[in-house]
């Protein structure tokens, strides 16, 4: 995050804001910024695209969206949420009082989210790639022997060079790629946000409303958290999949994390 001194965020309020083409320029000419950098800062971050204003033009550039229809607000940067501890959690406890309570290590540790501290609600399906194992290829030690191997080879010979004959380098292998559906919660006040991944869930603590299919039980899992969080801002992926059943949209990891910390300001700062 820069320097929060005295600088604005501009935040639009509305997740499912379109922001008109035609307003580019004039956001570029009012900001003093090229036109290409205003586009990919709405790309990068939809909701919360820039940080970095000062009061002025953070105020301008939220008049001149309202004026084709986009609500957005100017927001001291300093009261923008910290990028969160994410926790990914594999077993939980939805009791009616108290508030949520999860698992946060190895040893059985449960760690309780007080209903009413619970800030924001969000659903995304992750597309996620990773260099798969091995594919760093041959070590300096197993290189060096090779290369030892074929001189002792042009020895025995007579002739004391390595092997003329063209060594192809082994095919890397392809990425791993994982696609998943996971449910963000985020706390107001504590930079912390528990994930839940669809695939990787014990979901005994559903009781008798356990299913034989993960997706259902994900659906009854959002349901749940929608239901006794009354201070949560949900986004409408999460709506959706508690309600119908709905896949939530594809994201990548770090569109997932700023989309979340963009609900997290709204419910924070009370926009609406």
């Amino acid at each position: 995050m820069p320097d929060a001194g005295n600088k604005f965020a501009l935040v639009l309020l509305d997740e499912a804001a379109k922001v008109p083409a035609e307003i580019y320029d004039e956001l570029a000419r009012l900001l003093g910024r090229v036109r290409y950098d205003v586009i990919g800062a709405f790309k990068r971050s939809p909701g919360l695209p820039f940080e970095d204003l000062d009061a002025g033009g953070a105020e301008a550039a939220a008049r001149a969206l309202a004026g084709c229809g986009v609500r957005a607000a100017a927001v001291p940067a300093g009261r923008l949420p910290a990028f969160p501890k994410v926790l990914t959690v594999h077993k939980a406890e939805l009791p009616e009082g108290g508030g949520l309570s999860v698992q946060t290590d190895y040893v059985g540790t449960m760690r309780e989210m007080p209903w009413e501290e619970i800030a924001g609600l969000s659903a995304a399906t992750i597309t996620e790639s990773s260099a798969p194992l091995g594919s760093a290829g041959p070590s300096v030690g197993r290189q060096v022997a090779g290369a030892a191997a074929r001189v002792a080879v042009g020895l025995t010979f007579g002739v004391p060079v390595i092997s003329g004959r063209p060594r192809l380098a082994p095919k890397a292998p392809a990425p791993r790629v994982e696609v998943y559906g996971v449910l963000a919660v985020s706390a107001f006040g504590v930079p912390l946000e528990i994930r839940f991944r669809e695939d990787m869930l014990n979901y005994e603590f559903l009781g008798g409303r356990k299913t034989a299919k993960a997706a259902q039980n994900f659906r009854v899992l959002a349901g749940e958290l929608l239901h006794k969080a009354p201070r949560a801002r949900a986004s409408s992926a999460f709506r959706a999949l508690a309600e119908t059943g709905a896949a939530a949209p594809a994201m990548d990891p770090h569109e997932f994390a700023r989309h979340n910390r963009w609900l997290k300001l709204l419910a924070a700062e009370g926009l609406e």
